[in-house]
């Protein structure tokens, strides 16, 4: 048969993946819940598969089901303090504030911290769920940004980390019930500064930045790369002269190292 012609340029395929996403599929699970109903809502997304389980056995259906019905789907916060919330009573509280504290620092809003998406959540059978993210493509960038308002794409350095959601904490399902509790949020405050301190460290950015050095010459050939012609002026940009420089656009990828290094 004909084979399909490569794919150099990866915007190609942007505007279709969100149309779809945005679109085609949103009116197909609208249709099949109104067609299961409209009861549910766990169960519903549980039985259509809009919840993912292929790293995990059916068995856990009824865990999951549960879970989202009581902390997720329409669940939001009543008032500032969350007082209508128990989720700290159901999951590893320690684990997932390192998850939001991470994001947090990365400027992930791709994410549960963002618009809920990006994760996957594991059961151990002691009643305690934990979260494994995942998808970090748009972490420091202005499209992770604009997933909130575009008005956030010129000041993404001030996002505060006491704050680090879109809106207000209280809207948001897994940052509002644990970061309004002082005593959590003290806890996730420690792991940023954990991971500010002994993740990105001198010695672990002088690494990447050597790597990065060594592959210069190789990264303007990239195919696959609609950005890689800006890698040594940005990338490899010294002081404050990158972020005057680079013209990211709407969906622009801010560079990584002048970035890590600003945020610390």
């Amino acid at each position: 048969g004909r084979s399909s012609p490569p794919l150099k340029d990866e915007l190609q395929c942007f505007g279709p993946f969100i149309q779809n996403i945005a679109v085609a599929e949103q009116e197909d699970i609208h249709l099949a819940y109104v067609q299961s109903g409209e009861g549910d809502c766990g169960k519903f997304l549980v039985e259509q598969g809009l919840v993912d389980r292929d790293l995990g056995p059916k068995a856990l259906d009824k865990e999951a089901i549960g879970f989202i019905d009581a902390h997720l789907a329409d669940k939001r916060c009543e008032g500032a303090k969350c007082a209508n919330s128990n989720l700290a009573d159901y999951i590893d509280v320690t684990q997932i504030l390192r998850n939001l504290a991470t994001q947090a620092v990365m400027l992930h809003g791709d994410s549960p911290l963002g618009n809920g998406n990006n994760y996957y959540m594991a059961y151990t059978g002691s009643g305690k769920w934990s979260m494994a993210q995942y998808d970090h493509n748009n972490v420091m960038s202005t499209f992770s940004a604009a997933l909130c308002d575009a008005g956030c794409m010129t000041s993404l350095m001030d996002w505060s980390i006491l704050r680090p959601t879109c809106h207000g904490l209280e809207s948001n399902q897994w940052a509002g019930p644990l970061l309004s509790d002082d005593g959590r949020r003290a806890e996730y405050v420690e792991h940023v500064r954990d991971f500010v301190d002994n993740v990105l460290t001198d010695d672990f950015l002088e690494v990447i930045e050597n790597h990065m050095e060594a592959i210069k010459g190789l990264v303007p050939e990239d195919p696959w790369n609609d950005y890689a012609f800006m890698y040594e002026s940005s990338e490899l940009k010294d002081g404050e002269e990158w972020f005057q420089e680079l013209d990211a656009g709407p969906f622009g990828m801010l560079p990584y190292m002048p970035y890590v290094s600003g945020l610390r």
